[in-house]
């Protein structure tokens, strides 16, 4: 009998000790250590990025996400640290911006999480937040984002394709968990060769007398014309090209008619259109012409409105319209 009941104390024993070790690997495996929910290297690329010739120096031109958001889970004695190294981490003068292999183009990286913004450094980085604010320890980090910032005068051509930053997971010991890579795939950045000093043109045509049109369709006396200059401001060897968009007149067959601002209400002139020209040549809607190459510097295009009778008799009222002159340089 003694035997027996020894022997169930034993068991038991065992039993009890068997428990107690289960729970403490659990507890450890709970709250050690750190890692991201998502990890790995992650890819994006500009397009074509144009940039306007009078754009300020310091603005931003473009910017890219990397899908590279979740959760960072910490026991409270880790952070994560946004570290740049696109092309050697070289520094310009602006803040958190580096340089690129284009002159005038400048690179940062920001990422974010519960508790701000932060922009990539040179090593060992910007800290991001480190505490344990979701749940039992873990804060969540949004997509990082790839600007691009202008620095200076921008010589047109292709960003240099590779890693723009490190997100290292390191406790305060020193030891890496983990760590994200973010790539760049490349992208152009081309800069306009002119800027325009003239950004609207508005041509006065005045009140027009009814007698001044007589019964057949053409162009309206020439003391009706009016002239404004374009004006512009091109780097040397800039082919400048313009454009015209813009509503066609319905009452005549002619693709350099404009129509006018409301035609068919009442109080709206009928039998008459606007029509710009250059040189003495009508522009025509959508149709792409070359204005010159430009030597550098300021450059001045006369460009001549005048109304235009569309049919046989002219019936008073407001005679505006409204046109678009795109302009564009190789």
């Amino acid at each position: 009998m003694n035997d027996k009941k020894d022997t169930h104390c034993r068991v038991n024993k065992t039993w009890m000790l068997l428990l107690i070790l289960s729970c403490c690997f659990y507890t450890i495996e709970s709250y050690a250590g750190c890692a991201f929910d998502i990890n790995g290297t992650f890819s994006n690329g500009f397009n074509n990025v144009i940039v306007q010739r009078d754009t300020p120096v310091g603005r931003e031109i473009a910017t890219i996400s990397m899908n590279n958001s979740g959760y960072t889970w910490s026991d409270g004695t880790c952070g994560s640290h946004v570290i740049m190294t696109y092309n050697g981490a070289k520094p310009t003068s602006l803040e958190h911006t580096f340089e690129t292999n284009i002159p005038g183009v400048g690179i940062q990286f920001s990422d974010s999480d519960n508790a701000g913004n932060y922009f990539a450094s040179i090593s060992p980085g910007t800290l991001m937040h480190a505490g344990t604010v979701y749940g039992a320890g873990g804060s969540f980090m949004y997509n990082g984002v790839i600007h691009l910032i202008k620095t200076g005068p921008i010589v047109s051509g292709n960003l240099d394709a590779g890693e723009v930053a490190q997100i290292p997971l390191i406790s305060t010991n020193g030891t890496e968990y983990e760590r994200q890579r973010m790539n760049l795939t490349g992208g152009t950045v081309t800069q306009v060769l002119c800027s325009i000093t003239t950004p609207q043109l508005t041509f006065t045509l005045g009140d027009v007398p009814a007698f001044k049109f007589g019964s057949a369709t053409g162009p309206a006396p020439a003391d009706t014309e009016k002239t404004e200059n374009l004006g512009l401001e091109c780097d040397a060897g800039a082919n400048i090209n313009v454009s015209l968009a813009g509503t066609q007149n319905p009452d005549d067959s002619q693709d350099s008619i404009l129509a006018l601002t409301g035609q068919g209400d009442a109080g709206v002139a009928q039998g008459v259109g606007v029509q710009l020209l250059y040189n003495g040549t009508p522009l025509e809607l959508n149709k792409n012409i070359v204005l010159k190459k430009s030597a550098g510097g300021q450059e001045t295009f006369p460009i001549v409105a005048r109304y235009y009778q569309t049919k046989t008799t002219v019936m008073p009222g407001k005679a505006n319209a409204l046109a678009t002159l795109n302009i564009s340089y190789q």
